[in-house]
């Protein structure tokens, strides 16, 4: 009887994960998903150029100042 139970939950457990892993045709990523990246990459490169061009500025002060 327990052998049973345990033996259906087993292959239940087995065809679901089974479903999950089925393949097929993807949804369509909207076109906006990809502009994310992009916007993202370009804040932290004009984010870095400030932060670098600040940095100069400070140690170029320091230097001078003596």
């Amino acid at each position: 009887m327990k052998k049973d139970e345990l033996s259906n939950v087993i292959d239940t457990k087995f065809n679901d994960e089974q479903k999950r892993h089925q393949y097929g045709k993807k949804q369509k990523i909207p076109k906006l998903q990809y502009i994310r990246p992009l916007f993202f990459t370009v804040i932290m490169s004009v984010t870095l150029i400030a932060l670098v061009s600040k940095i100069y500025e400070v140690v170029r002060f320091l230097l001078v100042s003596k």
